[in-house]
């Protein structure tokens, strides 16, 4: 450090009194700068018996293995930047376990942290500050291309504790090697040490925002592009946050273990009303269920019980989004008559039924579940046919499926959903309480 921060003069480090360490001391405006260690916070993300490593796309030791990890930011817990990193660096979703390994970089004024991460499913790419991403076996690792011996250590530390069928927190230092670049940790979005030298780099690039339940969302324009749509994280998952999130197109999606997560991708899968369609075979399961009076549809009568529904797992599907912590949240939406239901009886049994959130003239498709065949087709279409009465045009749908594509849905870009959102929300809401509702005409 030359200058002081504060006043641009030149600092002197020197011991200033009352301590007993040398600082860097402004003679100008009396400022003495304290610096004190770095977190760099990671995890070890496992999937089945693999180990999910990134390839550096920067400096230090480009093109080597490492861990996702990176310096926490403020605002943030160890564990939230550790989960954030995750994000950022491999595209992975995971669900944060406990402290596995923390290790003092003394030379380089850093204390590296790594937490036990479990990967919730196949779907992770390498984003800016990595070249590629990959599952490895214990045998696989290349151990030669490892970036840093914090991640080394701390690998090698996992792989004994699995084989032992017992987890430790491991502890310990590391002292430099030949060159500071290598031991220097595994972070790269702020500066770091050019190996054979003390030059600084510096490299920045879009960073998850953590927002505190008093702060307002970012804009959706900046939403990263790897994952596509992830926007900002934090705590807060009240009805007075998801009004505010999805009058600007964002919706959270998370599971169990991580902060709140808010998304808005782009391009942003919607089904416009006048698209929705009908296939022969749905008119023909519409007209049967009218004529023998198979099933019996409402609207509004039993929203927890569909969201419960729709959380129960699916084959193929390693969890559920929809935690208690979602239902509490849109069950008050639902108090609120901004959330709504519908529903499918056979008998006394609900056997179909889809949720969403209403805002103004703009709905929000959020899940739907079945358990006889075309059921939550049916609801879909008779909800289609009671928006479409009401003066809705659009329905959000969030991301691209063939499920939804097969009814008529479409991908348009962020912007002009946004537009479409603007436009919508800001008409004045239907009178729930005095609509009719039941199956469509086929």
């Amino acid at each position: 450090m030359k200058y002081c921060s504060v006043c641009g003069q030149t600092v002197a480090l020197q011991v200033p009194p009352g301590d007993n360490r040398p600082r860097h001391c402004c003679a100008g405006c009396g400022t003495i700068h304290y610096q004190n260690p770095r977190m760099v916070v990671g995890t070890i993300p496992v999937y089945g018996s693999r180990v999910l490593l990134c390839k550096r796309a920067i400096e230090p030791r480009y093109g080597y293995w490492t861990l996702p990890a990176g310096f926490m930011e403020n605002g943030e817990t160890v564990s939230d930047g550790a989960l954030r990193e995750t994000i950022e660096e491999a595209g992975a979703r995971v669900e944060m376990g406990t402290l596995f390994s923390m290790i003092d970089v003394p030379h380089v004024q850093q204390v590296h942290l790594f937490y036990h991460a479990t990967v919730l499913d196949d779907r992770f790419d390498p984003a800016e500050e990595s070249l590629e991403v990959r599952l490895y076996e214990e045998h696989e690792v290349p151990w030669e291309q490892i970036a840093f011996q914090t991640v080394a250590r701390t690998l090698r530390g996992y792989f004994g504790d699995r084989r032992r069928n017992q987890f430790e927190l491991h502890t310990g230092a590391v002292q430099p090697r030949a060159s500071a670049a290598t031991a220097a940790g595994p972070c790269g979005r702020r500066g770091w040490a050019r190996a054979g030298g003390g030059q600084a780099l510096m490299r920045r690039r879009p960073t998850l925002t953590w927002v505190a339940p008093w702060q307002k969302l970012p804009p959706p324009q900046r939403a990263m592009r790897e994952p596509n749509g992830l926007l900002a994280a934090g705590s807060d998952l009240s009805a007075d946050r998801l009004i505010e999130a999805y009058s600007q197109g964002t919706f959270p999606w998370y599971s169990d273990g991580q902060p709140v997560l808010w998304w808005s991708p782009d391009p942003r899968m919607v089904l416009f009303i006048d698209e929705f369609k009908l296939s022969r075979s749905l008119v023909k399961t519409i007209r049967r269920v009218a004529r023998e009076g198979l099933w019996r549809l409402t609207f509004d009568h039993a929203f927890e019980r569909v969201m419960r529904e729709c959380a129960l797992p699916r084959p193929g599907q390693g969890g559920t989004w929809i935690t208690d912590d979602i239902i509490a949240a849109y069950c008050e939406m639902h108090q609120r008559r901004l959330a709504h239901s519908v529903e499918v009886w056979e008998g006394e049994a609900l056997v179909g039924g889809l949720y969403g959130v209403s805002l103004g003239r703009m709905f929000y498709g959020e899940s739907m579940f079945a358990r006889r065949t075309d059921a939550s087709k049916v609801a879909l279409a008779s909800w289609v046919a009671l928006l479409r009465g009401l003066g809705f045009t659009v329905i959000d749908c969030q991301q691209n499926t063939d499920h939804l594509a097969s009814l008529g849905a479409r991908e348009i870009d962020r912007e002009t959903f946004l537009q479409h959102v603007a436009r919508q929300s800001a008409q004045t809401a239907p009178q729930w309480a005095e609509v009719s509702f039941g199956l469509p005409p086929a």
